[in-house]
């Protein structure tokens, strides 16, 4: 990273997928947490897996 003058560094995440179902699957009242976030700030949420 020149910009802040730092040595690069391999990066690794000690963290875990725990959730491997799609969201569907996943929320009994699905239907209803769609209806409550499609057009909010939140909606991008729905789709993301």
């Amino acid at each position: 990273m020149t910009f802040l003058k730092l040595p690069e560094k391999n990066l690794k995440s000690q963290q875990v997928k725990i959730h491997t179902q799609v969201l569907t699957e996943q929320v009994k009242n699905w239907e209803e947490v769609r209806r409550t976030l499609k057009g909010s700030r939140f909606q991008t949420f729905l789709h993301s897996n």
